[in-house]
């Protein structure tokens, strides 16, 4: 009996460890993840500085909204006289179905793959069109005429945290799934509110007369130092990369990664030759869309120890393709 017990006992240990190894088999050989649900929160962090030229107004700062100039003010609606004005940046959200650009109502961040309707798809090639796109943040800055008395921006935070799902429906939504932690990326920027009417020698700072601007030369945010794209995750031990992408307000790709400022805009911020950053034009409001693709290896940078693809990156490569095989 003792022998029997002894026979069964050594058949049961058997068969777990056979059960265990094939789950283990089946983990091991899981096929990678070909569409994602994804959550990204782009917010202000940290304290922001406000200063430039002048000691007056009331700037203010929360999660998704910076604003400064008249307390009274309006950055959505200004007004014809500077000294009531009041300018801002704001984080919205694109995934949004109509996109938000202010914290009001159901907008800010984060954005989500429900919100879009869809997951993203992995990319195959590297040229990001359709359901390979994950709409997410943005970021506007409502640029109105201020008074020179008042202060105004000058550095600040924006911290972009990305989650994946691997576990998605058709329209983009998610239950209870594993979640995977993606990249999160954090842009110490630095921003200036220029002379409209360009330096002491009547210039804007990339050296282009301000009467090729609208209204006189554009406002300025840059950063250095953060690698957007091939941000790497991984899930059951398939590696995959993430790329931000900034869009057009369509949702198509506008470029992969974010672009260069001139030497001369660089140095005006305060910042090295070759930072990243965007132009705002005077009285107008502008806001910048971003997005990102997944694929599962990484993508090429077309110049050496470049953080980020430019407008000519893959996306042209892929037109080149397309007009070779044609």
């Amino acid at each position: 009996m003792t022998q029997l017990n002894n026979q069964m006992k050594l058949r049961a240990v058997v068969a777990a460890s056979a059960m265990a190894f094939g789950v283990a088999s089946m983990s091991a050989q899981a096929a990678p993840v070909t569409d994602w649900g994804y959550s990204t929160d782009l917010q202000f962090t940290g304290t922001p500085v406000f200063g430039g030229n002048g000691t007056g107004g009331s700037p203010s700062s929360s999660t998704y909204e910076l604003s400064w100039g008249n307390v009274n003010g309006d950055f959505k609606n200004p007004s014809s006289n500077s000294a009531n004005n009041r300018s801002a940046l704001t984080i919205g959200s694109f995934a949004s179905s109509p996109e938000t650009l202010t914290t009001t109502g159901p907008s800010g961040s984060p954005a989500t793959s429900a919100q879009q309707g869809h997951p993203v798809t992995v990319s195959a090639d590297g040229v990001f069109t359709g359901n390979e796109i994950g709409r997410g943040t943005s970021f506007t800055h409502w640029n109105n005429v201020l008074d020179g008395g008042f202060r105004t921006l000058t550095a600040a935070t924006f911290t972009d945290t990305i989650t994946f799902f691997p576990n998605v429906n058709p329209n983009g939504t998610y239950t209870s799934p594993p979640s995977v932690s993606g990249p999160t990326l954090t842009f110490n920027f630095q921003f200036r509110e220029t002379p409209n009417g360009g330096n002491a020698n009547g210039l804007c700072a990339d050296g282009s007369n301000p009467a090729s601007w609208t209204n006189g030369c554009p406002d300025l945010l840059g950063y250095t130092g953060v690698n957007v794209i091939n941000n790497a995750f991984s899930y059951l031990g398939d590696t995959y990369f993430a790329h931000i992408l900034q869009l057009k307000a369509d949702g198509t790709v506008d470029q992969i990664g974010i672009g260069h400022l001139t030497n001369g805009e660089c140095t005006y911020l305060g910042l090295a030759n070759g930072c990243f950053g965007f132009r705002t034009l005077e009285g107008t409001t502008t806001t910048e869309r971003f997005g990102f693709a997944i694929t599962n290896t990484t993508i090429s940078v077309p110049e050496p120890g470049s953080l980020a693809l430019l407008g000519l990156g893959l996306f042209g490569l892929g037109a080149l393709r397309r007009r070779n095989n044609a």
